[in-house]
């Protein structure tokens, strides 16, 4: 009977199965440290977030106040624009006014009087209409006085609507009737919706 040496073979298993113990072993070692870098870093990553939501609600609560008187602000600008646009308006018209008068006293001949100045604004979009008028000793000075009416920048389409002669004071004057319009006094139109152009 021949004699089998299995002391070889039972070694080579053994030491396979150690190898692979071992390879098992890392891998789970590897696997479990992997885990626990894993949870650690989800576990700082959490805190910082939590402490960054912590550090924007101080951040809110520290900002309430001024977004409340933000917000407080708003309201009263929305209630005093329309009253700062209607003061900002008059101050325009006046503004206007005092360069009209202002042109007038200097570019008024001397033998002219104005009697009466007269203004109407019956349509908001189409500007507002001035008449001047007076007496005055020749149609000469009148048409004088209409081409330095002419020549103010805040009066255009300057006309002349009518001279009469007049007696005043026992003596023959013309008496006149010139209409201009206000620069700039026209509103836009306000546009209409659902038109289509054709």
């Amino acid at each position: 009977m021949p004699l089998i040496n299995l002391i070889q073979e039972t070694q080579t298993d053994s030491r396979q199965r150690a190898r692979r113990a071992r390879a098992f072993f890392l891998s789970f070692a590897g696997i479990s440290l992997a885990t626990v870098f894993g949870f650690g870093y989800l576990w700082i990553e959490t805190d910082q977030a939590a402490r960054d939501e912590e550090s924007a609600k101080r951040k809110v609560a520290r900002l309430e106040p001024m977004v409340k008187s933000i917000d407080a602000n708003s309201k009263e600008l929305g209630i005093l624009s329309p009253r700062l646009a209607t003061l900002e308006d008059a101050q325009v018209a006046t503004d206007r006014w005092i360069k009209i008068l202002g042109h007038l006293s200097v570019n008024t001949p001397e033998d002219i009087w104005l009697t009466n100045i007269r203004c109407v604004a019956s349509d908001p979009t189409k500007p507002v209409t001035a008449s001047f008028v007076g007496i005055s000793t020749s149609q000469d000075s009148v048409a004088n006085f209409l081409i330095r009416l002419q020549s103010s920048p805040d009066l255009v389409n300057v006309t002349l609507k009518q001279t009469q002669e007049k007696m005043v004071n026992s003596r023959k004057a013309i008496e006149f009737d010139i209409s201009a319009e206000l620069a700039g006094t026209a509103e836009a139109k306000p546009k209409v919706e659902g038109k289509e152009a054709a």
